[in-house]
């Protein structure tokens, strides 16, 4: 059995880390690893100093979602083009750390 070949890259912006793995028989396994731990404090932080009473205005950001777990997880799945789903997603206990706002959108 052959040792499997690796290769390794990193994006600085993205926080993201991507493995590509030579598996020897003809598959790549491709594994994608995003850091959002600087991503979650700012919206701990940004959450923090807002008032949950206030008003939604015509234009409030509501949450910061780094773009690789977006593009995967919302993009990719048409979640983009329902505000329903969007907000179900946002919504979702496994994702509320990428909310700027505490309370339900």
């Amino acid at each position: 059995m052959a040792i499997a070949a690796k290769h390794t890259e990193f994006d600085p912006i993205t926080m993201t880390k991507t493995v590509y793995t030579d598996e020897g028989d003809g598959d790549m396994l491709i594994t994608t690893d995003t850091d959002v731990t600087a991503v979650i404090e700012a919206n701990k932080a940004r959450a923090a100093s807002i008032d949950e009473r206030a008003r939604y205005g015509e234009v409030t950001m509501v949450a910061s979602v780094p773009l690789s777990i977006w593009y995967n997880e919302v993009v990719m799945t048409g979640m983009d083009k329902d505000e329903s789903a969007t907000k179900r997603w946002l919504n979702d206990r496994d994702r509320r750390l990428f909310k700027v706002r505490p309370g339900v959108i």
